[in-house]
């Protein structure tokens, strides 16, 4: 698939991150970057990538988004998303790609309790971001990946 070309100004150029000191958000945030996006994190601790939004996913009030994006990528875990949908809408945010996983349905019939609970925090995220998605307008795309390999950040 050819890159795209951030030379056309019809495309989206900001794009807020979360997560981005895992698994998935280090390396997509050094390809955004190298690809010229303006790239903003949130996360608890300032990005060595990007320019910083410092604030807890888990606590919505700590989340102060002043600026506008174009794009929001989540891929820290998908049940903080729906807390602070608020504040994403007021950055002006039109398109969200998240990171769910194929566990919402491998593992839905899991014995195990801590499965079960993970299961449900998944699904339960997934439907409000399409209600909220389908409400406001936004464009969401919910990715379920089966396994990630982390870059040297896990034992996968």
């Amino acid at each position: 698939m050819p890159a795209l070309d951030i030379a056309d100004t019809r495309l989206p150029r900001t794009v807020l991150v979360t997560g981005a000191s895992g698994v998935l958000g280090d390396p997509l945030c050094a390809r955004l970057k190298a690809d010229g996006y303006e790239l903003t994190t949130l996360g608890r601790s300032p990005s060595t990538q990007a320019s910083s939004i410092v604030g807890d996913l888990s606590q919505p009030d700590t989340i102060s988004l002043t600026s506008r994006f174009d794009i929001l990528v989540h891929s820290a875990p998908l049940w903080l998303l729906p807390s602070n949908l608020e504040a994403i809408a007021q950055s002006g945010v039109h398109r969200i790609i998240a990171f769910s996983s194929t566990s919402v349905e491998t593992k839905k019939k899991s014995q195990y309790k801590l499965d079960q609970s993970i299961v449900l925090a998944l699904r339960n995220a997934e439907k409000r971001l399409r209600q909220w998605a389908k409400e406001v307008d936004v464009k969401l795309t919910l990715l379920r990946p089966t396994m990630i390999y982390g870059f040297r950040k896990d034992k996968n």
